[in-house]
């Protein structure tokens, strides 16, 4: 009918993932990928990226796996934290989690001994808001490092 339009966005781009370093605490001493770490403490932080180009971001989280089946929060945010007016979120970029505060990621797991001895993989994953009216239209984008802890 005349006199009647709707505003269309357009938005095909995903989000952009990158645990970019991973820091052995204290002193924030760089661990390389693969690296195998045998002195100091089993706590760390982690220099991310996690966004979405067209600030659509939902949400990100990184997790630290190992051993059979085990798992460990490290960190995450979502759009929920961060709502205004605008609707935008882009994410993070170049920070570092888990955010500044009481302590950093602890690898050690009570009663769990492969938590210190053991390959683990850092999975950064992250979520865009973008939908197609029925639903969301991107799948996660994920991005994983690796370390070997014998501590």
């Amino acid at each position: 009918m005349p006199g009647r339009f709707a505003s269309v966005m357009i938005d095909n781009t995903v989000p952009v993932v990158n645990p970019g370093q991973i820091l052995q605490q204290p002193g924030n001493v760089p661990v390389n990928v693969c690296a195998i770490i045998n002195t100091g403490d089993p706590t760390f932080t982690f220099r991310i990226t996690a966004s979405a180009p067209q600030s659509h971001l939902l949400a990100w989280d990184l997790t630290a796996y190992w051993g059979d089946n085990k798992s460990k929060s490290v960190s995450s945010d979502s759009y929920n934290n961060h709502i205004s007016p605008s609707r935008l979120w882009a994410g993070v970029s170049g920070v570092v989690v888990p955010p500044p505060g009481p302590a950093p990621w602890d690898a050690n797991v009570l009663n769990d001994p492969t938590s210190k001895h053991c390959a683990h993989s850092f999975w950064l994953n992250a979520w865009d808001r973008v939908i197609n009216g029925w639903g969301y239209i991107h799948g996660v984008a994920s991005y994983q490092k690796s370390v070997t802890l014998c501590l």
